[in-house]
């Protein structure tokens, strides 16, 4: 993997992308791509895991004015 700056932190590290919204978001169901930016693997995750907890509580909420 090549070295990039993570556009999070700004260390200079090989890099993922992080998709931007995040893939989560549509369950598998997209066929466009994604923009993306380069993140270290520790930035990467901790946004992965917020993504995740914020598509959990939407769904939540949206179950709790369904019933």
């Amino acid at each position: 993997m090549p070295a990039y700056q993570c556009a999070y932190c700004g260390v200079v590290a090989d890099a993922t992308d992080d998709h931007i919204p995040a893939k989560t978001f549509f369950g598998g169901a997209l066929d466009a791509p994604l923009r993306s930016v380069k993140a270290c693997a520790a930035c990467n995750q901790g946004a992965s895991l917020d993504d995740e907890y914020l598509r959990d509580t939407i769904l939540m909420r949206s179950e709790e004015r369904r019933v």
